[in-house]
C-alpha cells in the first residue's frame, strides 16, 4: 500500500517512447505489478502509435479501441488511473 505522501501524487508510467510497443499482455501484466509498487497510474501513449500521432484524427479502428477499453478496465480493477497521451504530429 502506498504511503498518504505517495497517495497526494501520481506515481507510475508513461508508456510514451519510440521503438518496439509493449505487447497488449504485457501491459495487462504490468498493471498488478505498478500496483504493488505503490503506483497509482499508467499512460497509453506509444509514439509509434499512429492514432496518436500522424492519424490522430482519425476514429480508432474498433478492435483497437476495444483493446484500449479493456486495458482501462483492468487497470483501473488494480486502483491505477488509466491515461492516454496524445502527441500529434
Amino acid at each position: 500500500m502506498s504511503s498518504p505522501a505517495a497517495q497526494a501524487y501520481r506515481l507510475g508510467v508513461v508508456e510514451g517512447y519510440f521503438g518496439r510497443q509493449w505487447s497488449w499482455q504485457a501491459r495487462h501484466d504490468y498493471a498488478p505489478f505498478l500496483a504493488a509498487q505503490g503506483c497509482n497510474c499508467y499512460v497509453y501513449a506509444p509514439k509509434n502509435d499512429v492514432w496518436l500521432r500522424k492519424q490522430w484524427q482519425v476514429p480508432f479502428p474498433l478492435q483497437q479501441l476495444d483493446a484500449l477499453r479493456d486495458l482501462r478496465s483492468h487497470f483501473q480493477h488494480h486502483g491505477l488511473e488509466f491515461g492516454i497521451g496524445l502527441s500529434p504530429f
